[in-house]
């Protein structure tokens, strides 16, 4: 907990995105994997870890957003 306050603002960021809603469309799952990565379940059929840790992203037109305290 101590960490966490410690890192303050800077533990969180915020991001305008675009999101490509092909890559986001709810399909069957199919048998399921644990990303050796990141932990996450994924369908298996993706590879040896999950799309996200293989480096694909679902949105686009990423930048930052400045929060003011």
């Amino acid at each position: 907990m101590a960490q966490i306050k410690e890192a303050g603002h800077e533990l969180l960021g915020v991001q305008h995105v675009q999101v490509d809603s092909v890559k986001v469309r709810r399909k069957k799952m199919g048998p399921v994997g644990i990303c050796s990565v990141c932990g996450e379940a994924y369908p298996a059929k993706d590879g040896e870890k999950c799309l996200n840790c293989q480096g694909e992203t679902p949105y686009s037109e990423i930048s930052a957003v400045n929060i003011k305290d």
